[in-house]
């Protein structure tokens, strides 16, 4: 009888030390996520990448960035057909850059918050002390990554309002034709829409500051 206690004792010890070890285990795992969710969102404010996106999507020679920026500043004056073919090719290489890594970085941030719910539902299965504080931040991280993935897209949506753009100049379009004043608006709109979801994503990281 004396026996079958002890071992009962000893056999809810060991539960409750593995309970306790889970329990750390969780709550490091959420402090070490809310680190990489924090360093994602700002280099996302930022519009910076990381090492991983960077060797995904390397940056446009700094020639040729310099030269897409000096024939984009000269679009509205007017450029000749083979200006406008180079600055077709340079879109693409340089213009279209910015934008595919937003998107990688929005996705990685999407991933990264989808982690950090899976932790958040741990806590709550193990009654961890802090949950309301990580609902919170899983809150307004999911709406953070949210406006990050419409922000890539708007961005995307505007490198192809460029390269209709300037396909339309080199067809023979003139800047004033309601092809090109279409596509303008279309590119004022995007801009606006860019603009609202950036300062929603600053009111959702001083939010997440304040906690």
């Amino acid at each position: 009888m004396i026996g079958g206690s002890v071992g009962y004792f000893v056999s809810e010890e060991r539960n409750n030390t593995r309970m306790a070890d889970f329990r750390a285990v969780t709550q490091s795992n959420i402090s070490a996520q809310q680190t990489v969710l924090e360093t994602l969102s700002q280099k996302l404010e930022r519009a910076g990448a990381d090492e991983v996106v960077q060797k995904i999507i390397p940056d446009c020679p700094h020639a040729e960035q310099i030269r897409f920026d000096t024939l984009l500043d000269k679009l509205d004056d007017g450029l000749q057909t083979t200006q406008l073919e180079e600055l077709e090719r340079l879109l693409y290489r340089c213009g279209e850059n910015f934008a595919q890594r937003k998107a990688v970085m929005a996705m990685r941030l999407e991933r990264e918050v989808s982690i950090y719910q899976q932790f958040l539902e741990q806590s709550e299965e193990l009654s961890l002390s802090g949950i309301e504080d990580f609902r919170k931040r899983f809150t307004l991280y999911e709406r953070l990554a949210e406006e990050e993935r419409k922000q890539s897209s708007y961005f995307s949506d505007l490198v192809l309002y460029q390269g209709d753009i300037i396909r339309s100049l080199i067809a023979g379009s003139a800047p004033d034709s309601e092809a090109i004043t279409s596509i303008l608006t279309n590119v004022s709109d995007t801009r606006d829409l860019i603009s609202v979801s950036q300062i929603e994503s600053a009111s959702l990281r001083r939010e997440l500051t304040a906690l």
